[in-house]
């Protein structure tokens, strides 16, 4: 799911959690309750703009910058990238040139693949619900049967942390539907849920998360919204 909801002090996770406990739902899952354990995440962008080679030539780090938000997945187009990558290199290395001008291969063999064509398709997708869900769902449902097109042309978002709200004057950062007790049949904590899903991180893979100024943490960030990146996160890093 994308973080553009209002209030700083949710936990999607713990919503998530909430939800399979509904009669329902629970009812489906008991029995196969690891099931559903696989949460959205954030739609990526494959980045343009590149200042080396590291960047102009996607690598194992930035796989998931290609997501396909609709379903959402992206271990094919992750493939397909590497292929195209793997081509650019190649050329590159046998002219021995690798400059942004033999690089931008890379770009012009994805405008030719089948991967751009199906991540062109989605181009509106969260976009689409920058507001009301309903609204959005609706909107979804019909660039999904028009291959992307949106009536009134091409669909804008606002940042997400732009949604958030600041706190109110002693309002607490914690509300009491966060804290839940997990049964590891239903319900599972964020660092078993990380486990079951499969996540494999190298021991050192560079940090995804850039800080400019650590100190915004403990001051503004915290009085100001309670420090959402502790709740955001579904496997809780931060």
């Amino acid at each position: 799911m994308g973080i553009n909801y209002g209030d700083p002090r949710f936990d999607p996770h713990a919503a998530f959690n909430r939800w399979k406990l509904h009669p329902f739902v629970k009812g489906l899952l008991e029995g196969h309750a690891r099931a559903l354990r696989r949460e959205d995440r954030p739609v990526r962008r494959i980045l343009r703009d590149a200042e080396n080679v590291g960047r102009r030539i996607p690598d194992h780090r930035r796989r998931r910058r290609i997501l396909e938000l609709g379903a959402p997945e992206g271990i094919h187009l992750a493939m397909k990238s590497g292929l195209l990558a793997a081509d650019a290199l190649f050329d590159a290395i046998t002219r021995d040139r690798f400059d942004d001008a033999t690089l931008e291969l890379y770009h012009q063999l994805f405008k030719k693949s089948w991967a751009r064509d199906e991540l062109f398709a989605l181009r509106n997708f969260h976009q689409s619900f920058d507001g009301n869900f309903w609204w959005g769902f609706l909107k979804a449902g019909f660039i999904t049967l028009s291959n992307g097109v949106l009536f009134g042309g091409r669909a804008t978002a606002h940042a997400d942390h732009e949604h958030y709200r600041r706190l109110r004057a002693g309002e607490d950062s914690q509300v009491a539907s966060n804290a839940l007790a997990f049964d590891d049949k239903i319900t599972f904590d964020k660092l078993k849920g990380a486990y079951f899903s499969g996540t494999i991180h190298e021991e050192d893979q560079p940090s995804h998360l850039k800080i400019l100024d650590p100190s915004i943490c403990v001051t503004r960030c915290a009085a100001e919204y309670g420090n959402p990146c502790q709740r955001f996160c579904p496997v809780f890093v931060y």
